[in-house]
C-alpha cells in the first residue's frame, strides 16, 4: 500500500510517503493550485491521510484531487479526555501532538511545538489534554516588526548565535528574535512546570537548529506530528 500523510500548517505543507511502512520520501508542498494538483493526482498515492490546521486549504484541496483523501477531524480523537470548551476550538495539529506522545511514551508531559505558532500544551498519562497556551512564534513576530514600524526592516531569523546588545538596526533586530524566541520559549515552560515539576518536556516543529541547545527539553522529535498521523491512521485501518 502507498500512502501520503500530509500535515497542513499556517506556513507550509509538509508530506511523508510510504509504501508498507517504509518511507519513501519527504517533501515540502507549494499551496498553489499547480502544486496541489500535482501532489495530489500524478503520484499513484492509494490514499492522502491530511492534518490540516487550514480550512481554506482542505476546501481547495478537495476541489483539486480525484484521489482518496481522509481528514482528521476532532471525532477522530475520541479516545483523549480534552479538558477544553469547546473541544472543536483545540487545533487537530495540538491533538494528533498528544496522542503521538501518549502512544510512544504515555507520560505527563509538556509538548512545545514551534511552528507560526509555538504551542505548549499539557498532557497527562492515558490520554488526558489539560489544554495550553498559544503565543506568535518567530516568523510571524519578525513580520509584525517589519509591518508594524516603518523604519525597521524584515530581517531573517539569525544562522548563528548574535551579540546580545546589537551594533546596528538589523542587529538589535536578530538579537531580538534570537533572545526573545529563547527566553519566551524556556520562560513559559518553567511557569508551567512549577504545577509538576517532574514532567517531560517534548520539543517538537520547525525549529531553527541553532536554536535547539538553548531550549530546555527532554527530547526533540521533530516528526511528531507525523508520528500521530500515522498512528491514528492506522487504528483506524486506514492503512495498514
Amino acid at each position: 500500500m502507498k500512502y501520503a500523510l500530509v500535515d497542513i500548517g499556517n506556513t507550509a505543507i509538509k508530506a511523508k510517503i510510504f509504501k508498507d511502512d517504509n518511507e519513501l520520501s519527504v517533501c515540502t508542498v507549494g499551496s498553489d493550485h499547480e502544486s496541489l494538483d500535482i501532489f495530489f493526482n500524478s503520484l499513484r498515492i492509494d490514499i492522502y491521510i491530511i492534518s490540516s490546521v487550514v480550512p481554506r486549504l482542505n476546501k481547495v484541496i478537495e476541489s483539486v484531487s480525484r484521489s482518496p483523501l481522509f481528514f482528521l477531524t476532532h471525532d477522530h480523537f475520541l479516545d483523549l479526555k480534552i479538558a477544553v470548551n469547546p473541544r472543536e476550538s483545540v487545533g487537530i495539529d495540538r491533538l494528533v501532538n498528544a496522542v503521538a506522545v501518549q502512544h510512544i511514551w504515555n507520560a505527563n508531559a509538556l509538548i512545545i511545538d514551534v511552528g507560526t505558532a509555538v504551542t505548549f500544551c499539557r498532557v497527562k498519562k492515558n490520554g488526558h489534554y489539560l489544554g495550553g497556551i498559544i503565543a506568535p512564534g518567530v516568523h510571524m513576530i519578525r513580520h509584525a516588526l517589519f509591518e508594524g514600524a516603518e523604519q525597521l526592516p524584515l530581517v531573517d531569523f539569525p544562522w548563528e548565535e548574535p551579540s546580545v546588545i546589537g551594533q546596528s538596526t538589523t542587529e538589535a533586530m536578530s538579537s531580538g528574535l534570537f533572545y526573545g524566541a529563547i527566553e519566551m520559549i524556556n520562560g513559559i515552560q518553567e511557569k508551567i512546570k512549577k504545577e509538576d515539576s517532574k514532567m517531560a518536556t517534548i520539543l517538537t516543529g520547525g525549529i531553527p537548529s541553532i536554536l535547539i541547545p538553548h531550549l530546555n527539553h527532554d527530547v526533540y522529535h521533530r516528526d511528531l506530528q507525523f508520528e500521530g498521523v500515522k498512528i491514528i491512521a492506522k487504528k483506524l485501518k486506514k492503512i495498514d
